[in-house]
């Protein structure tokens, strides 16, 4: 087994740690649940430099043994599309090279990394570039749920940013409600759009 030959494989406790011990820059992570008749299979792609979640993809599974092999077939091609546009995954030269303004974003995900560099130097002029990046990550892909839940929770943060010596909106809180719920009801099954809901009831 790995984690007889590597033993800090005994103390990583999530993803992003068992990524960093092998060096690898992206670490699928996978749940599967279900009951006697069929199955779900969840996938996260979680990114270990930026501990961002790229995309997740959820796929019901039948317990028909006719069709498990071509289902199985289906599901790998489905979750090559979590490495290809519009999410873009890039080496880390370029994330470099994005962060340092020499490189555009060109792809979803690229645009919400440059949201979460809000986060790193909270300002009214970081905020509204992190706004915008979020808002053209979701015009270039629609159905990037995560990048729906991160602009909701940018909303949260607009709301409260006073911490950040910004003023306090109290329209960022009904902004960051509607596109919680609004998410919730196109991706009822997502766990990102379920936890924006929740942050925003607490907020």
């Amino acid at each position: 087994p790995i984690g007889s030959t590597i033993p800090e494989l005994h103390v990583a406790r999530d993803p992003f740690e068992y990524g960093r011990v092998f060096g690898a820059d992206f670490v699928l992570e996978t749940g599967f649940r279900g009951d006697d008749s069929k199955a779900r299979l969840s996938v996260k792609l979680n990114d270990t430099r930026s501990g961002m979640y790229v995309g997740t993809k959820s796929f019901d599974v039948d317990y028909d043994p006719a069709s498990m092999i071509a289902r199985q077939e289906s599901i790998a091609h489905e979750l090559v599309s979590l490495t290809t546009p519009p999410f873009g995954l890039f080496h880390a030269n370029r994330l470099k090279s994005l962060k340092a303004g020499k490189t555009q974003p060109q792809t979803a995900y690229e645009h919400l990394l440059l949201a979460d560099a809000y986060y790193l130097d909270p300002s009214k002029a970081t905020f509204d570039r992190a706004l915008a990046a979020n808002e053209k990550a979701i015009r270039l892909a629609p159905d990037y749920v995560i990048a729906s839940a991160m602009l909701s929770i940018l909303h949260i943060d607009g709301f409260l940013a006073g911490l950040d010596g910004l003023t306090a909106d109290q329209s960022m809180l009904d902004d960051a409600y509607q596109i919680a719920t609004e998410t919730l009801r196109r991706f009822p099954d997502s766990a990102d759009a379920n936890l924006a809901v929740c942050i925003v009831q607490f907020a």
